[in-house]
């Protein structure tokens, strides 16, 4: 939240914008975001975010699931593990013919990632024990992770054991992740390096295989270290393609 953290709200709609123009649609998404920068007080062009100043205005047409301030982190587990309640009427109803991509941007320490300025954290044990939770219950087919935070390595390798799940860090256990296209306009950093290599990969190639997605992210994220985890429980990756 915040004008300062421009980029991660623009690298989640960067993201989102990918899926939509892969034809998968706002019923099909649940997208959670803070939603306080495009007609932050600062930003010269209302209702507008982008991820480069010559990019497109990635705020257009967005259908927001949830603001995040309306959210603590246990409620991110009920929506992942499809528990409805009176507050939460939007939550994932996949089944075990289901693909599932979780996508999370934002800061991060060693073993947590944090939500909003509270003082709350999304750990690492949460994100084992949910993902484990989703496979037993039969919630996806296949899941993919992609964590843009710093030190995301040290979150995202709790999924390690679980079958069919993948996931991709833009850092190590103990590095951060770094920041792309600065604007002297607005004063802020406009996305993060992880997340912008990511949709461009998509948008070059189209139809790549998570082997290659990853070489490329580690070839292209510069400064931090990609890692990918639990591949010896997922397909095989030199045949399973990204966004598919």
């Amino acid at each position: 939240e915040g004008w300062y953290n421009y980029r991660h709200q623009a690298d989640l709609l960067y993201v989102y914008n990918v899926l939509k123009k892969n034809h998968y649609s706002d019923n099909e998404i649940i997208l959670i975001m803070r939603d306080d920068i495009a007609n932050h007080p600062k930003n010269p062009h209302k209702g507008v975010i982008k991820v480069s100043p010559d990019g497109e205005n990635l705020y257009k047409d967005v259908v927001i699931d949830y603001r995040s301030d309306t959210l603590s982190v246990r409620d991110i587990e009920d929506i992942l593990l499809g528990n409805k309640s009176d507050r939460l009427s939007t939550v994932l109803e996949s089944t075990s013919d289901d693909n599932v991509l979780l996508y999370w941007t934002g800061h991060g320490t060693n073993k947590s990632f944090s939500w909003l300025e509270t003082g709350e954290k999304f750990t690492d044990v949460q994100m084992g024990e949910t993902v484990r939770e989703m496979y037993e219950q039969k919630k996806y087919q296949s899941m993919l992770i992609f964590a843009e935070p710093c030190y995301s390595g040290s979150v995202i390798k709790a999924i390690e054991g679980t079958p069919l799940v993948l996931g991709f860090s833009a850092a190590d256990d103990n590095e951060s992740s770094y920041a792309e296209n600065y604007s002297n306009e607005l004063g802020v950093w406009m996305c993060d390096r992880f997340s912008f290599n990511l949709v461009r990969i998509y948008e070059e190639f189209n139809y790549i295989s998570l082997l290659d997605t990853y070489k490329k992210l580690n070839a292209s994220t510069l400064a931090s270290h990609v890692q990918v985890f639990n591949t010896e429980n997922f397909y095989n990756l030199g045949d399973e393609m990204l966004w598919s």
